[in-house]
């Protein structure tokens, strides 16, 4: 039963290898509709295997506990490795999106209110940084009329204010803990779960960090720091290219706003979100006596 929990609530999520509908998805799909699904809707999924599965069928989740952390840095490794090819802006954020629910996975995958912990607190920051990249991302096409890297150039000196925030963005999607955002909290806290029952897992974890920064920061730097294009050129001219307006940066301030409050004060949400998953995790050692868990997750000879 848990197996089948987990496939379907998966699939929404986009575990590997059922993944390959959403990044395709988000990138024809109006922006509205990315950011309403991949930020909220797609967290269901994990809600569904957070608290239904893992509390209600903890022995099954012993036994599943393996491939689910296999497949999780697979969507960590590959699909990262996937993002790093992409030219279309949308469809890099997309790829994005899927390569962070492997954390969340990993998460799961430990079966402890650590790791439980961990995934809810990056849901809650993931949504609020794909919404505001997507709605970044609309708001670049506004002004380039193209969703392709390779077209765009030296956006910095036409709309400064676009570029900072979607550097701030980038820079939470990666989990680096400045400047004060939620995501380093919660991959840092799934990152401890994980070195509790596997240590060894916590490499490749970090190597899609790695791999997090080299996409989106190589993204930051081809639309707003790189010598302009002549299709960027081409597309400008005539029509001055203007930085956000405040219909567009009261929705980003917002956004973002909440993002820092998290980063610098996780306790505002970890303190309640931990009594709340102390009722559905209440001995979850009991479910692993016999150290099963870092049995199959450990690697074999």
């Amino acid at each position: 039963a848990f197996g089948l929990l987990m496939f379907g609530f998966g699939i929404l999520v986009s575990l590997f290898p059922f993944h390959t509908w959403a990044p395709l998805g988000y990138g024809a799909a109006p922006s509205s509709a990315a950011m309403l699904h991949a930020g909220v809707l797609k967290k269901f999924g994990l809600y569904g295997l957070v608290q239904v599965a893992v509390p209600l069928l903890p022995e099954g989740g012993t036994q599943w506990a393996g491939l689910l952390a296999w497949l999780a840095l697979c969507n960590i490794l590959i699909i990262g490795l996937v993002t790093v090819a992409q030219r279309d802006l949308k469809q890099m954020i997309g790829y994005a999106s899927v390569m962070h629910m492997g954390y969340c996975f990993l998460g799961v995958a430990c079966l402890s209110l650590l790791g439980a912990g961990g995934v809810v607190l990056l849901m809650v920051a993931h949504g609020l940084t794909v919404a505001l990249l997507f709605m970044l991302a609309t708001a670049i096409h506004h002004r380039t009329q193209t969703f392709n890297m390779e077209e765009i150039g030296g956006l910095v000196t036409k709309a400064p204010v676009l570029a900072a925030f979607f550097l701030t963005a980038i820079l939470a999607s990666i989990g680096l803990p400045g400047p004060g955002l939620a995501n380093f909290w919660g991959e840092l806290t799934i990152f401890m779960a994980v070195y509790n029952h596997a240590a060894w897992m916590v490499v490749p974890a970090v190597l899609g960090v790695i791999i997090s920064a080299i996409y989106g920061l190589r993204a930051v730097a081809r639309i707003f720091y790189g010598p302009p294009t002549e299709a960027f050129a081409k597309a400008s001219e005539g029509r001055p290219i203007h930085d956000l307006g405040w219909g567009e940066r009261t929705p980003a301030i917002i956004l973002l706003a909440v993002l820092i409050f998290i980063g610098v004060w996780p306790k505002s949400i970890s303190t309640s979100l931990n009594e709340t998953l102390e009722t559905v995790y209440p001995a979850r050692e009991v479910a692993t006596p016999d150290g099963r868990v870092a049995e199959l997750l450990a690697p074999r000879d």
